[in-house]
């Protein structure tokens, strides 16, 4: 492919020997001369450029977290016995990711065998899914006349994950317990670290538990026992469709729904709990109740691959839940619950003998009042509406009414106090 270089000394000849043509002048012709033994010579010296260039990337991990940065080596390999005089290469990068080290476009030469690296660090401050790549190399012969461009489509896909803190424990009332070990205490003693009680000692039990001063008041052998610590599975239920997308301030709800799905399914298998999920959105999203690390990990995949839509009724969640779920597992449902739709599948869950806690994140922090009409008669109605369908849906299950900036782990530890109370009274 020829440069732009390259076009205008074609172009020149061009124009010279027409100009010769149309006026007769022999000096027009001879001024050809010197520019078409130019471009013979690009020909001659260098008929093919850039045939033996190798160009790889290297990354780290496919998921980072939001707001930290990440390092991209490019390494350029001539395996030609010909120096390259100048190589532009341009590695491709979203419009998200911001550059705060080097630059993902370089200019130089390569030496005959030279190996060159470049590298570069970028940020991505917004979770999501991100396309590192392609890599285009351009190659310049050693006269500017010719290029040649290269398309390495070595694309790289990169996850970008909400930071994931640690957070207090998260207390929520379990109904149906399974028998694994876990951090809720029982009621019956076995095994635990939870004091539960001293009894006597039988034979051929354990000695480490026996409580020496006991023995020495009763003259009798006795042994501290321990409330028996089990555990439960949770079903994580998203509510991810597109008519909750809202976003000021390059906020968005959806990322906040994402996030506190996170922060929960983290710290509750820290401790030993059973998590699961089912995200509706585009499609639906789901993943069996497992333990651990492992099922961390595929839930944040999960999430971070989801797309927003509508294409999925969210009222067929009492029939399509029933069908992967036993009735003993305990729903965490985050929706902002701004249609009839989400209220209703809700209640019907309820209704269908589940355990359901709904975790409601407040969408008045993201309407831009300021450009409405009457703002202040619109948002009180919007507040009275909202206090409204939590009154409502507290007749059903515990309501949690979470505004984005409170720490989740004390919101929901005040609530359920609240609806220990409440269930008391009833």
């Amino acid at each position: 492919m020829l440069t732009l270089k390259g076009f205008t000394l074609i172009v020149s000849v061009l124009i010279l020997l027409l100009l010769g043509l149309a006026t007769k002048y022999a000096s027009f012709y001879l001024l050809t001369i010197p520019i078409f033994t130019y471009l013979l010579l690009s020909l001659i010296i260098s008929p093919e450029i850039g045939n033996e260039i190798k160009c790889e990337r290297m990354i780290g991990s496919d998921i980072i977290n939001e707001g930290e940065e990440y390092e991209i080596k490019l390494t350029i390999y001539n395996e030609e016995d010909s120096k390259i005089e100048k190589i532009i290469i341009e590695d491709k990068i979203p419009e998200e990711a911001k550059i705060v080290k080097g630059n993902n476009k370089s200019i130089f030469s390569l030496n005959p065998y030279e190996r060159k690296e470049i590298k570069y660090t970028v940020r991505f401050n917004k979770i999501g899914n991100y396309t590192i790549g392609p890599t285009i190399v351009t190659i310049y012969d050693s006269f500017g006349i010719r290029r040649n461009n290269i398309l390495y489509s070595s694309e790289k896909k990169i996850k970008t994950a909400p930071k994931v803190p640690l957070l207090h424990e998260i207390k929520l009332l379990y109904k149906h317990l399974k028998l694994w070990p876990g951090e809720i205490l029982s009621k019956r003693q076995g095994t635990g670290n939870e004091f539960y009680g001293i009894i006597e000692y039988s034979e051929g039990e354990e000695l480490r538990r026996i409580n020496w001063k006991a023995y020495a008041r009763t003259d009798k052998i006795m042994k501290n026992v321990y409330h028996y610590e089990v555990g439960t599975e949770s079903v994580i239920v998203i509510d991810y469709r597109s008519i909750n997308n809202l976003e000021k301030d390059g906020k968005r709800m959806l990322d906040e729904e994402i996030k506190l799905a996170l922060l929960i399914s983290y710290r509750m298998l820290r401790d030993r709990y059973r998590i699961g999920l089912l995200l509706i959105g585009d499609k639906i999203y789901r993943l069996k109740p497992s333990f651990g690390l492992k099922q961390f990990n595929r839930i944040l995949s999960t999430v971070l691959e989801a797309n927003p839509g509508m294409s999925i009724d969210i009222r067929l969640l009492k029939d399509y839940v029933p069908l992967l779920f036993p009735i003993t597992v305990q729903i965490l449902m985050i929706t902002p619950a701004t249609d009839e739709a989400s209220i209703y599948a809700i209640i019907e869950l309820v209704r269908k003998g589940y355990e359901v806690t709904a975790i409601l994140p407040s969408h008045l922090e993201f309407i831009d009042f300021e450009t409405i009409k009457n703002k202040e008669i619109v948002k009180k109605f919007l507040e009275i509406e909202r206090e409204s369908l939590i009154i409502k849906l507290s007749r059903y299950c515990n309501v949690i009414d979470w505004e984005t900036n409170q720490p989740i782990d004390l919101v929901i530890s005040k609530n359920v106090e609240a609806w220990k109370r409440y269930q008391r009274r009833i």
